[in-house]
């Protein structure tokens, strides 16, 4: 017989299993799960071969499957929990500043915690563990980053002062500070690599043409990356427009078109021969190339690419984006200099 805090009673029935009688103790505190069923003949209820849980402050729940229960994984786990030997891979300084607690005790209460305080603290060490990995990953990136060397890149201050000139309207704060930052990442002897966010029509366009202009005008090639035809051939119309007056050869290359800036100047129209050679010589010859996968293929080869730009960099692999950003000089150059900058856009 079992009572609940209200002192209802219950009559728990298992079928068989005597043995289980020495599992509990008067005064235990036990949690049943299974459906109440009621004995006429006895004019009680009762609760038959229920599922049964010591009684704790918090139980964990698990993702379960055919056959595999919480209540089974759960003594899995506190089977290979206890005991709990870790190395903290946290020196004491950095848990003691941050209040943390020791990591054998964080993985053991976030399975099994004593009360709601013992269960935030797991929660929260196992946070810090994960922000902290992530951040000291990025951190490695970076030095990794700094030992390639890439292209340092002059600021032309007057060709920039030019362009905004140009421009039917005036930059806004936000675009001339990311303008800035960015070309002045350039100047530094390692690879950039920045992300540039914004909402539609916000102008980022523009700050990625003005890194291009500054990075052509020092005689370095520059790649712009579009994850569609339809968005290559805007970026590209749009771009001719806006370099109109600098003197710069631009080309767009995709699987159906291969197209230069003098085209666009003649009603648009296409190569006849739209081929790999066709695609290597405007390359070769051209001081911006946008374009949509085409531009990783094996056969692509840029002259001195000095600037990557992906638009909406979320719709690229990871190795699509290290693949472009990673195209550099011809085989005889200097391999210091095979890494470009990289501006992703989203």
């Amino acid at each position: 017989m079992v009572e609940d805090s209200t002192h209802e009673q219950i009559k728990i029935v298992w079928f068989n299993q005597p043995f289980l009688i020495n599992n509990f103790r008067v005064g235990d505190e036990w949690i049943f799960l299974g459906k109440i069923q009621y004995d006429f003949n006895a004019r009680e209820k009762t609760l038959p071969s229920p599922i049964y849980e010591k009684k704790s402050a918090i139980l964990p729940i698990y993702p379960e499957t055919a056959g595999i229960t919480s209540k089974y994984l759960r003594r899995l786990v506190e089977n290979v929990t206890t005991p709990l030997s870790l190395l903290d891979f946290l020196p004491d300084k950095i848990r003691q500043s941050e209040n943390l607690i020791d990591l054998n005790q964080a993985i053991k209460e976030i399975h099994f915690p004593l009360n709601n305080q013992s269960l935030a603290q797991a929660k929260n060490r196992l946070a810090f563990d994960e922000l902290f990995l992530i951040s000291l990953k990025m951190q490695l990136v970076r030095q990794e980053m700094q030992s390639l060397g890439a292209p340092s890149i002059k600021v032309q201050k007057d060709l920039l002062v030019k362009f905004t000139k140009s421009l039917s309207f005036q930059l806004t704060n936000a675009q001339r500070k990311a303008s800035w930052e960015i070309i002045q990442d350039m100047t530094k002897p390692y690879p950039m690599n920045r992300l540039l966010e914004g909402d539609v029509g916000s102008g980022k366009t523009i700050v990625a043409v003005m890194a291009a202009l500054n990075c052509i005008k020092n005689n370095y090639q520059v790649a712009w990356m579009a994850p569609t035809e339809i968005l290559a051939n805007q970026h590209y119309e749009n771009v001719c427009k806006l370099l109109a007056n600098f003197d710069i050869d631009i080309s767009l290359i995709t699987s159906n078109k291969i197209a230069n800036i003098s085209e666009l100047k003649t009603k648009n129209e296409k190569l006849k021969n739209n081929n790999k050679s066709n695609s290597q010589k405007l390359i070769a010859n051209s001081d911006l190339i946008i374009g949509t996968h085409s531009l990783i293929q094996d056969n692509i080869n840029f002259k001195d690419l000095g600037l990557v730009i992906i638009d909406e960099q979320h719709r690229f692999g990871v190795k699509q984006r290290a693949a472009l950003a990673a195209r550099g000089t011809t085989q005889n150059e200097d391999k210091s200099r095979n890494h470009a900058e990289k501006i992703s856009v989203n």
